[in-house]
């Protein structure tokens, strides 16, 4: 058995759950609840070190992203400002984050755009050091590191139901000139 028939067996578990929340109402309960879903399906095949929060994060510089659905970040490492249930991240904290849309049309498509590229174009500081870790880096006198930053962070774009794939890949050509580096890493 490999790690993606293994995940690929927690879809029947995920479509039931989507499936039951049909029955909840109010718009922003029913993408809350279906966040919390996404993130107990995640949560087992991730190592704990690594954190799930919905919130928003912000950079040295006062910039402040788009509210995202689930920021996967540094949970030994680093820190968020909790706020209930939601949290500010500093960037410097952040893998990634994932979009979680239950229909993905093109209203949902261009919003998660959106937000990924409010997420991606953050500012994080560069490191003094060698960054083993989003907050922490290893410092060697007379040792000269490489200062290229921080690993790319990722946006990615999880959806439920979907419109077609070639209509989705449609939607990329309405896009206005957006930096490559800033659109979704993956449609799911």
């Amino acid at each position: 058995m490999t790690l993606y028939e293994v995940i690929k067996s927690s879809a029947p578990k995920l479509e039931a759950e989507y499936n039951m929340s049909k029955i909840v109402n109010h718009s922003a309960s029913k993408g809350a609840l279906r966040e919390f879903l996404l993130k107990n399906i995640i949560r087992p095949f991730l190592p704990r070190r690594y954190g799930l929060c919905n919130g928003e994060c912000f950079d040295s510089q006062g910039t402040v992203s788009k509210q995202l659905d689930i920021i996967v970040y540094d949970d030994l490492f680093s820190y968020a400002v909790p706020m209930g249930d939601y949290f500010m991240m500093p960037f410097e904290s952040a893998y990634g984050e994932i979009e979680v849309k239950s229909m993905l049309n093109k209203e949902a498509f261009f919003e998660s755009i959106d937000n990924i590229a409010s997420f991606k174009s953050l500012k994080k500081e560069t490191p003094d050091a060698c960054q083993i870790l989003p907050n922490l880096s290893l410092e060697i006198d007379t040792v000269t590191w490489k200062q290229s930053g921080f690993t790319k962070p990722f946006g990615v774009v999880f959806a439920y139901d979907s419109a077609e794939p070639k209509t989705v890949l449609d939607y990329f050509k309405e896009l206005a000139p957006l930096n490559p580096s800033l659109i979704p890493d993956m449609i799911v």
